[in-house]
Formats: C-alpha cells, sequence, structure tokens
C-alpha cells in the first residue's frame, strides 16, 4: 500500500509541474503573439492582433526622415543621408534650456518614438536624460517634425506600419 501512496504522489507531482510548464509557455507565447483571450460559456477564444495595430521594432525598411530621395542613393547611403537631415533638422531648432546652460550640463538624451503609418510621430518617450530640461527639449523639438516634416513611413512586406525609432540627442556647451 505504501508504494502505491508514493506512486500515487510521484504522478502527482509529475502532472502539477507538467501544467506549470504548460501555463508558462502558454503564457509567453500569448505575450510575444499580442494575443486577446475571450471567455464565452466555459470555452477560450483567441484572436490575434491585426498587423496594423502593432508596433514593430525591426522592419525590412526602417522609417526615415525626408530629404534624400530621388538621389539614386543605396539603402544604406539613403539611411546615411536621411540621419543627416534629421540631426541637421533637430539641430536647428533645438535650443540649449537656460538651466542647463548655467549649470553647464553636456550630455545625450535618448528618445524613443514612434512613427505612425500616416507618417506622424505618435509617441514621444524620454528613455535616458540629463536634466534640466535637456529631455524636454529635444522632445519639443521631435514633435516638432510633425508640423514641418512627414518621415517616409517603416514598411513590413511591403505596406506601412508603427515602428519604434529611437533617436540620441547630444547637448555640449561651445566655448
Amino acid at each position: 500500500m505504501d508504494k502505491k501512496i508514493r506512486t500515487m504522489k510521484k504522478i502527482f507531482v509529475f502532472l502539477f509541474f507538467s501544467f506549470l510548464f504548460q501555463s508558462f509557455t502558454f503564457c509567453q507565447t500569448q505575450e510575444e503573439l499580442d494575443l486577446e483571450m475571450e471567455e464565452d460559456l466555459n470555452e477560450v477564444r483567441i484572436r490575434v492582433a491585426p498587423e496594423e495595430e502593432k508596433i514593430f521594432k525591426v522592419i525590412e525598411d526602417m522609417p526615415r526622415f525626408p530629404g534624400c530621395e530621388g538621389k539614386g542613393l543605396s539603402k544604406r547611403e539613403l539611411k546615411n543621408c536621411s540621419e543627416g537631415k534629421m540631426l541637421e533638422f533637430i539641430y536647428q531648432n533645438i535650443k540649449y534650456p537656460n538651466k542647463a546652460r548655467e549649470e553647464k550640463t553636456e550630455g545625450r538624451v535618448i528618445l524613443r518614438i514612434l512613427i505612425e503609418r500616416d507618417l506622424s510621430i505618435g509617441k514621444v518617450d524620454i528613455l535616458t536624460d540629463i536634466g534640466n530640461g535637456c529631455g524636454e527639449e529635444a522632445k519639443r523639438v521631435i514633435l516638432l517634425m510633425n508640423e514641418k516634416k512627414k518621415w517616409i513611413p517603416g514598411k513590413s512586406r511591403g505596406k506601412p506600419v508603427r515602428v519604434w525609432f529611437t533617436i540620441t540627442v547630444s547637448f555640449k556647451l561651445q566655448e
């Protein structure tokens, strides 16, 4: 009888860990695919979010700042030219915050921006800020692009998609 109880315990422990492993795996898959669950009369239905709602981080054609089209450039040259035009726009429009100037604040502000399918900037998150108003100023200039410049959209499988894009803005005082 004692042997049967030990065998039953082993089976119970095995089933318990199997269930935990399955649950964990399902949760990972659900997060990765951005699934939405609906419960309906003890039935679970899973719906995958439409592609246009997803926000991508890496795609075949990343978004580009305008100004380099029609010059017959390779993909790499186009990327470099676009980055140059974007930096030119940023540094023409940025104003060093007075408090940062007084306190001699220098460094890099890192921003994450959401380029929407309609070519606008949907959201700007300050990931790294050096303080004294520098992060807010960098964000202001990025949002100014909505009024003055429209991005070339990022594309996945030939269709415009929403893409996160990271930008670094350097603040350095001139002597």
